[in-house]
């Protein structure tokens, strides 16, 4: 079986965090409001209304922090789920930060099987 999950890796926790939100603000923003940008504090309006927290349920599968606080949530996941892939979703705000979760994920798993 395999299963899915949003990755956020970053250098520090803050990091992740600041992303993590940036991607809420801008999935919500893309459902309820396509082709209009919204501001961050109506981007978080939106995601406290139970229609935003119904969207933002989408991302109950997030894996964000650290290398190894990503590493161990998807460990933990997929025991939990029984699960014998899992296919990541690196949805950063930019190009950079992408590849960055992905190297910091890959150097987690190297470190993990050293």
């Amino acid at each position: 079986m395999i299963a899915g999950v949003n990755v956020i890796a970053a250098d520090t926790e803050g990091d992740a965090e600041r992303q993590r939100v940036w991607v809420a603000r801008r999935r919500v923003a893309r459902f309820v409001t396509p082709g209009v940008t919204l501001t961050d504090d109506e981007a978080d309006e939106v995601l406290a209304s139970p229609q935003g927290q119904h969207i933002a349920q989408m991302m109950h599968f997030t894996a964000s922090g650290t290398s190894q606080q990503v590493y161990d949530y998807l460990l933990d996941l997929a025991e939990s789920a029984q699960v014998d892939e899992l296919i990541t979703v690196h949805p950063s705000p930019t190009l950079d930060e992408r590849l960055r979760s992905i190297d910091l994920l890959a150097d987690a798993r190297d470190a993990a099987a050293a």
